[in-house]
Parts: C-alpha cells; structure tokens; sequence
C-alpha cells in the first residue's frame, strides 16, 4: 500500500513488498530501488529493511505493547546501535549534509545490516573506510529470529561473551567464570555451537575468496563477493 501512495505500479509495489519483508533484495528494475529515483520510496524500503533485520520475537512484543521487554531486548539494542553508528559514519565519511546526501547513506546502512542488497548509491566509489565498514556489518548480519542473513547480532554477542571470559580466565586462572548474554548465563553447549557456527563461516568465506581470487579477482573483490553470498546480501564491493 506504502509503494502504491508512493506512485508505484501494482506490479513494482507487489513486487518490492515481497522483495523488501523478505530481505530478498530482487527488483524489477535494473537500477534496484535508484531507478525509481524517489526520496518516498526509499524511505518506504528503509523501514521495511529495518523490520525486516528485527527479530520476530520483537515484532511479537511490539504487537503486545510489551514496552518493557523492547527495553530490556539487548540484542535488539545492539541491532538499533549498528544500524545508527553505521548510518552515521556513512553520513561522516561521505560528508553528506542535505537530506539527498544523508537519505542514501542510512538507506546503504539499513540495506547492509538487514543483508537486503538493495542499492541507491554506487558505494564503490566511497572512502575504503565505508567498504571495511560495510563488510563487518553484511558479516554480522540482522536479529535472530529475522528474515535477515549473516551471522546474527546474537551469535556475535556469545562470541564477544566467550571471549572477554577468557580474557579474565588467563588472568585469574582460579576464577569462575560464566558466559552471560543479554544478562543471561548461556550454557556451555550453546556457546559451542555458536563458536563453532563462526568458525565454519569463517572457512566458508576464507575458501570462497581463495577459489575467487583464483579466478582472477583482486582480494578486496574476493572477500567481499564470499561475505555477501555467506550472509545472501548479494552486491559485492569492486
């Protein structure tokens, strides 16, 4: 309904609709969501991009009017923080100051974390710092329980949980240690296959942009193209 109040045919707004809940990231335009050259439509795409990152779990309290579990949701916290720090360095790095400049820097941001893939702007030629940048959060991907790809925000918070007690455990040998996420002990099974799930990805990516690069490909190519497959976000970065 948002695409068609926006001027879109039935064809294109059935379309997109599918496309943007899904974070399929497919167009019927050769040009994805930029040939449509609509500030309306990119801003419809953006929120649904954005819903389409959030966990269902999330989506369920919002429904309920569970105000307080959205509060209490640290990985939906973490989610909010990506998706603003990276339209904000987006917005720092292309030094966009007009709503035209700052539209298609939160548009790429919201597209990369939801690993959407649709694009409004030729991010080739930005600063190296953004395709760095990019590549971390296509890597990390949207909410558990999402339609997005990539690692998930949960899985990386059990990573960052088994490694910071760790870090204490080589320091305070004795100690004992428990692994929280969301404030929460995670059981040592859990945290097994979260690692182990990374640590296959990694391969994955790894033996992708090895065969890539193989074929010819620059290394920046390489690792781009096995991250945007590994995670379905689908351009790479040139």
């Amino acid at each position: 309904v948002l695409y068609l109040l926006a001027g879109r045919d039935g064809r294109d707004a059935v379309a997109h609709a599918l496309a943007t809940v899904s974070s399929g990231g497919f167009s019927t335009r050769t040009g994805s969501i930029a040939a449509f050259d609509s500030a309306a439509v990119e801003w419809i795409t953006t929120a649904g991009m954005l819903v389409a990152g959030t966990s269902l779990v999330v989506l369920w309290w919002g429904l309920r009017g569970s105000t307080r579990s959205l509060v209490r949701s640290t990985e939906l916290r973490v989610y909010a923080a990506i998706v603003l720090g990276t339209s904000a360095a987006f917005c720092v790095w292309t030094q966009a100051s007009t709503h035209d400049e700052v539209r298609p820097a939160v548009f790429t941001a919201v597209s990369a974390v939801s690993t959407t893939g649709y694009r409004v702007a030729d991010w080739d030629t930005w600063i190296p710092a953004t395709h760095g940048l990019l590549l971390v959060v296509v890597a990390v991907g949207a909410m558990s329980c999402s339609a997005g790809g990539g690692i998930r925000v949960v899985r990386v918070l059990g990573l960052f949980a088994q490694v910071r007690r760790e870090v204490v455990r080589q320091r305070y040998p004795s100690s004992v240690q428990v692994a929280k996420v969301a404030g929460r002990a995670v059981e040592e099974r859990t945290l097994d296959q979260m690692v182990g799930y990374e640590f296959v990805a990694s391969l994955v990516v790894v033996a992708t942009a090895l065969a890539v690069c193989a074929r010819g490909a620059a290394l920046v190519a390489g690792v781009s193209l096995a991250v945007s497959a590994l995670s379905t976000f689908g351009p790479g970065i040139d």
